[in-house]
């Protein structure tokens, strides 16, 4: 998992800290199962309700050489001000009492009727980490793809064509890198929040009255973006056939493009299965075998852990 800074912290070390009565770890648990990048990022509050102002240096001082007798112009540094948006995603569920008082475990029974809404809306949160577009859809906030839509010097190419591509996605998670912000103080401050509302009468599809247990389900975030170097892509990688599938050089010079620090490196299972069959072959330093991460195997190229991320697509259009 990504090295946290000092004023941040992922998801599972924030579950931690909640009430043992809570199950904020659980549903973590539940998350980290086929999206890892729910887990990985550094946590940090807004500084407004909805949305976080981050502030970019843009360009610095260079100096002037000069001669003996001869001054300098002053300089001044500039920065650029971004509005990253947090969105807010919601789900309830509502149990009819019966149905639940009628399991030999009433508790277990709720809980496993809460699952697919959990999982349902990892897969909705992780999917708009990745391709969500504020500007195409406003109550999203904005996610890895659309940032680096083209290819330039953080966004190389592999090769493929056509619209049956995935990419890998590289972040460095850190409160001065790249973070995921959550609403201050007072609106829900954990980016993720169930909330037990206990029996309540409820509609079916005829606006007919029954009891029900009542579950709402609610995860707040937006990826926020401080240092433009922090996020990286690998594009145009053909999802199936024996050409153009994964390259170990552009990610290599991806990894060594971008600041020095901690890199997590994300892929879909069809990328990483390619990885997989490159790494049997390899007998060099760049790859290491799986290894232990937070109690989970994990496969690490060049010192960096590969996260799996099943939102990515294998039908991502090629991109120039």
């Amino acid at each position: 998992m990504a090295t946290v800074s000092a004023s941040g912290m992922t998801l599972n070390e924030l579950s931690n800290r909640i009430d043992p009565k809570g199950n904020l770890s659980t549903i973590a648990e539940v998350l980290e199962e086929n999206n890892e990048i729910l887990v990985d990022p550094v946590f940090m509050p807004s500084n407004d309700t909805y949305s976080n102002t981050i502030t970019r240096r843009a360009t610095m001082p260079t100096g002037t050489w000069r001669g003996v007798n001869q001054g300098v112009d002053r300089e001044t540094s500039t920065t650029i001000t971004v509005n990253e948006k947090i969105g807010l995603l919601q789900t309830r569920s509502a149990n009819d009492v019966e149905l639940i008082n009628a399991a030999p475990n009433r508790e277990q029974a709720r809980w496993d009727e809460a699952k697919p809404f959990i999982e349902g809306l990892g897969q909705n949160f992780a999917e708009t980490m990745i391709y969500g577009n504020a500007s195409a859809t406003p109550l999203e906030f904005t996610g890895l793809a659309p940032r680096m839509g083209s290819l330039g010097t953080y966004v190389l190419g592999n090769g493929g064509t056509g619209s049956d591509c995935s990419s890998i996605y590289v972040v460095m998670w850190d409160s001065n890198k790249a973070f995921m912000c959550y609403p201050k103080s007072g609106v829900g401050n954990l980016g993720i929040q169930h909330e037990d509302k206990g029996q309540q009468t409820v509609l079916d599809a005829d606006s007919k009255e029954y009891e029900a247990f009542v579950d709402i389900f609610t995860m707040r975030g937006g990826l926020c973006v401080k240092d433009d170097r922090a996020i990286g892509r690998v594009a145009n990688i053909e999802s199936a056939g024996d050409t153009n599938i994964f390259n170990e050089d552009p990610l290599i010079r991806l990894l060594d493009l971008m600041p020095k620090g901690p890199k997590t490196i994300y892929v879909n299972q069809t990328i990483k299965s390619q990885m997989r069959v490159v790494l049997k072959d390899k007998t060099n330093l760049i790859w290491a075998p799986d290894q232990a991460l937070s109690g989970t195997p994990v496969m690490f190229f060049d010192g960096h852990p590969v996260r799996t991320v099943d939102e990515i697509l294998n039908t991502e259009a090629a991109i120039s």
